[in-house]
């Protein structure tokens, strides 16, 4: 006889990417990010515990590349 626990839960997550964009030409752009900052609410619809995590990464960089179709002046 096997017993399963079967919990029921939702998470919210919100993630802000604090980024740059810097513009060569009217419709192009390059990107870059430096970290995130997170926040994460878990609730267990079983139990009713509730949890708050904040996160903030700063040791994450990316780079891109964007092509704006509709970019106004």
């Amino acid at each position: 006889d096997v017993s399963e626990d079967k919990t029921q839960y939702y998470n919210l997550t919100t993630i802000i990417r604090p980024s740059f964009t810097f513009f060569p030409s009217p419709k192009w752009g390059f990107v870059a990010s430096i970290g995130t900052i997170s926040h994460n609410y878990s609730r267990s619809l079983s139990t009713d515990e509730k949890s708050n995590h904040f996160n903030f990464n700063y040791g994450t960089i990316s780079f891109g590349l964007s092509y704006y179709f509709r970019k106004s002046n």
